[in-house]
């Protein structure tokens, strides 16, 4: 599993800590997960639907390893930058992000749903293989290579994080980690496709003829 070894050679992994609203409102204040010892049920709503504190602190979780994965295959940084914990000025900008992840990525399903547009698990890997996302391009991530994306590194870590939590084995952090890194890679995709996808219907209903249309779509 290469890319499980490169991290393993670059040090000790520190340990994973325990817009678009076109359609909708969204309320809420993510802040009091991080100020209160007891976490509420939730954390927000949009249009009435609530959005779960639970999911809210998993994303969250998710984003903060990521960024530290990030910071620790970014080729420009120090050994010692690499390794370094977060000030409180990156925990701020990652509490920030994941709440704009959480939000933004909670109305574009709900309004993909009432629209019938869906991202499914092969086209997020047909833009893996066809190296289109533009978020992943614009960031040094653990499965970056000179040729793309390397989907055999990521499928050797879902195969032997899956594997670790089915046999109840010797728990691995470095594979948690780098799972962890990708499930939040992978909000971070379906939510650049949902969006592109609604743009490009929006586009599309400006469009004359119908058959047209629905060509345009569908490409």
């Amino acid at each position: 599993m290469a890319t499980l070894q490169k991290l393993r050679n670059m040090g000790p992994l520190l340990v994973i800590f325990v817009g678009l609203a076109l359609f909708a409102f969204i309320a809420g204040d993510a802040w009091r997960l991080f100020q209160s010892d007891s976490m509420e049920a939730t954390v927000g709503t949009i249009d009435g639907d609530k959005l779960s504190a639970a999911d809210f602190q998993e994303l969250y979780n998710e984003c903060e390893n990521a960024q530290r994965m990030f910071k620790m295959t970014d080729p420009r940084l120090s050994e010692e930058q690499r390794t370094a914990s977060f000030t409180e000025a990156e925990l701020a900008y990652i509490k920030e992000e994941a709440w704009s992840v959480f939000t933004q990525l909670a109305v574009a399903e709900k309004q993909a749903k009432e629209l019938g547009i869906t991202v499914t698990n092969e086209e997020i890997m047909d833009i893996l293989n066809n190296n289109s996302s533009n978020y992943l391009n614009s960031i040094y991530h653990p499965f970056r290579t000179e040729a793309g994306f390397s989907t055999d590194d990521l499928n050797s870590v879902i195969v032997a994080y899956n594997q670790m939590m089915n046999d109840g084995g010797q728990y691995d952090s470095n594979l948690a980690a780098l799972y962890s890194c990708w499930k939040y890679m992978e909000k971070r995709i379906k939510l650049e496709a949902l969006t592109n996808k609604q743009v490009k219907l929006i586009e599309n209903a400006t469009i004359a003829n119908p058959v047209l249309a629905k060509n345009n779509f569908e490409k």
